[in-house]
This record gives C-alpha cells, sequence and structure tokens, in this order.
C-alpha cells in the first residue's frame, strides 16, 4: 500500500473480524506506520485482539476525535 501523505485514520465496521477485508495489510500498516491509525468495531462478535464491539456511533465519533486531539482538522470520507 502507498502511505497516506499525512496522518489518517480509518474507523472499518464489519461484522466479524473475518469480515474485515485485507485484515492483514490494515494491522500489518497500522503497526508499521505511525502516520495511520486503524480503529475496527465488529457488531457480531466481542471486541479484543484489536477490534472494538459495536456500531459507529457517537461514542465511537468522540472516542476517535479525542485520539486526533483538538487542534485536528481532520478530511472526513464516509462509504456505506
Amino acid at each position: 500500500t502507498r502511505p497516506p501523505a499525512g496522518p489518517a485514520t480509518l474507523v472499518y465496521w464489519a461484522r466479524r473480524a473475518g469480515d474485515v477485508l485485507f485484515h492483514d495489510e490494515l494491522f500489518a500498516d497500522a503497526m508499521d506506520d505511525p502516520r495511520f491509525s486503524l480503529v475496527v468495531t465488529l457488531t457480531r462478535q466481542a471486541g479484543g485482539d484489536g477490534f472494538r464491539a459495536g456500531r459507529i456511533d457517537r461514542a465511537l465519533v468522540a472516542e476517535v476525535r479525542a485520539m486526533l486531539g483538538e487542534a485536528a482538522m481532520p478530511r472526513t470520507y464516509v462509504c456505506g
């Protein structure tokens, strides 16, 4: 994968861990590139092992905003 031009955070929703496309690549990039953060949330499986349980909701958005910091002016892309 090509590294992001600036900091990037991917918030990814899936039903189960096995449903996460490019799982190995995404987690490897998140480990190797300090500019890339990955938040994966699962709705049909408990969290743990790098996963959060639940839907993308206000609480998760607030959590991600806190990770980014108050000074961050993120570009936001939503795909459904």
